[in-house]
């Protein structure tokens, strides 16, 4: 059996300025699709890599300013999963072909990333009690 399709029945209308309709039309023609798909796909991506907020009892505005420490907070923290990943990639690499790996920039890189951790934890902290 195959997958079911979808009905789609929902519409937006949205209005562009001639040169965004125009550079939406040459971003879709370069993905050999219509404009149509293209922005739902472009919009499926940004709603899928946006976080989505655990909770939010109201939308007051100190939890709306909480709320967008802890989605910085969660940014840098992805960043910080990407620089440790190439970091061990690069230590692999190395180990493979016999080079020497130098333990003091691989400690200072640590470190700069720990003490990165330390300051945007007392931010967050000191955001949550002034709030």
């Amino acid at each position: 059996m195959g997958k079911s399709k979808q009905i789609k029945n929902n519409r937006i209308t949205l209005r562009f300025i001639n040169d965004l309709f125009d550079e939406i039309a040459v971003q879709a023609e370069a993905c050999n699709s219509t404009a149509t798909v293209y922005l739902q796909n472009l919009i499926d991506r940004v709603l899928r890599s946006t976080p989505t907020p655990l909770t939010l009892v109201t939308h007051r505005d100190r939890d709306l300013e909480l709320y967008r420490a802890y989605l910085l907070w969660h940014q840098e923290l992805r960043s910080q999963g990407n620089n440790l990943n190439q970091i061990t990639k690069a230590i692999h690499a190395a180990n493979l072909d016999d080079r020497m790996v130098d333990p003091t920039n691989c400690l200072r890189v640590l470190s700069s990333i720990a003490k990165a951790n330390q300051e945007i934890a007392a931010a967050i902290a000191k955001l949550e009690q002034s709030l």
